[in-house]
């Protein structure tokens, strides 16, 4: 029996992201997936995009990351897992 759990992968830069162009990409990749574009301020504005998705393992979650960090060129990115983590993905995934 596998658990679900819901992850949220917030990614982030001093330009523009096209967020549609980021749900083209996981779709293409057999994601399923639901993003928001973001704009924020740390506290310069920052242009990012919220990726929502549904995991059955960690090994999805860090799929879905390295497929981003590779056409995107992110460093890092905050990833919140419902009732389980909320911090840096590299902690996530790699420590």
């Amino acid at each position: 029996m596998s658990i679900y759990s819901t992850s949220i992968i917030s990614v982030s830069n001093n330009k523009k992201i096209n967020c549609e162009d980021m749900a083209n990409y996981l779709s293409e990749l057999g994601q399923i997936t639901s993003i928001i574009t973001t704009t924020s301020t740390h506290p310069k504005i920052e242009y990012g995009c919220k990726i929502m998705q549904t995991n059955k393992s960690k090994e999805e979650i860090k799929y879905t990351w390295e497929k981003l960090k590779e056409k995107y060129d992110f460093k890092c990115s905050h990833i919140e897992i419902t009732r389980k983590y909320n911090g840096c993905i590299l902690d996530y995934l790699y420590h």
